[in-house]
């Protein structure tokens, strides 16, 4: 299986099949390698919003907020991506570390830096 098949395979998961498996987010957010960082905010302030989806979830504002900031930062499109809710943040940190979001919370902060190339962790359980 080629990169870029495998690469829009990971996005439809990790999007938990919200995104069109062979969207065009690529275009607008690059394709590899990523940064990702783990961070705790020690403020959470939840809001209700409505999403593009039509859903009207519970999210962690701070966290949304500065979304947006960032996404100015880098000049537009979805280059920055937050999981502003607890079962997004879960579901995703299983994806790609294999730990919960309660292991994150037993972990306290470590302020490592870890170099990972992998392809999703739960992956081939998954397509």
């Amino acid at each position: 299986m080629n990169g870029q098949k495998i690469f829009f395979e990971n996005l439809f998961i990790f999007y938990n099949g919200e995104l069109p498996i062979y969207s065009e987010k690529d275009k607008y957010s690059g394709n590899m390698p990523f940064y990702c960082l783990v961070i705790r905010d020690n403020n959470v302030k939840y809001e209700n919003i409505l999403t593009p989806l039509g859903n009207n979830i519970k999210i962690n504002i701070n966290l949304y907020k500065a979304k947006k900031l960032y996404r100015i930062w880098t000049n537009g499109g979805h280059k920055i991506h937050t999981s502003d809710n607890i079962l997004e943040t879960d579901y995703q940190l299983k994806l790609l570390f294999g730990k919960t979001y309660m292991d994150y919370l037993r972990m306290g902060t470590n302020n490592k830096i870890h170099y990972l190339k992998q392809d999703l962790i739960y992956r081939s359980e998954v397509v």
